[in-house]
């Protein structure tokens, strides 16, 4: 729970600078909502891997080590520097695999008013069928990640 606390207090931060350097938003209240559970589903997920990464690496040098490459390098692929559509075909279908990618697009979607961008360069189209697909993916993965996360720490507690 605190880490979805931090995370609220983390994007409302965000969204009130840019909203202060001139960003304007078309959210609606479907929007907001998708908006919202991809933040929640995202937390979760990294939550995750870093209570798996906390169990299993077995050094803070080895933890950090890999940091950069769970939390920072799928960024690059998710769309957040430039759109997906301008990667190469293997690339671009590794970004579609990646649950940052659908997260990220929901995220724009919830605070655009609709923006298909992203969903229309995963999926081809956009809508409430597209936002449910990438809802379900980043789901999907939160679920399974979070088995996994719990499976990790019972191991280690039992050992």
């Amino acid at each position: 729970m605190a880490t979805l606390t931090i995370t609220a207090l983390q994007v409302t931060v965000l969204i009130v600078a840019a909203v202060a350097r001139g960003a304007t938003y078309h959210a609606t209240a479907s929007g907001v909502l998708w908006f919202v559970g991809a933040v929640a589903l995202l937390t979760m997920i990294y939550a995750s891997l870093a209570e798996v990464m906390a169990y299993r690496l077995t050094s803070e040098q080895e933890y950090i080590g890999n940091v950069p490459a769970i939390a920072i390098v799928p960024w690059f692929f998710a769309g957040s520097l430039f759109p997906i559509s301008v990667l190469p075909k293997g690339l671009a279908i590794f970004a579609k695999i990646l649950p940052g990618t659908h997260a990220l697009a929901l995220m724009r979607h919830g605070l655009t008013g609709g923006s298909a961008d992203g969903l229309t360069a995963i999926w081809g189209a956009h809508g409430g069928a597209a936002s449910a697909a990438s809802f379900a993916i980043v789901a999907a993965f939160t679920v399974g990640l979070l088995l996994m996360s719990a499976r990790v720490f019972r191991r280690s507690a039992v050992a």
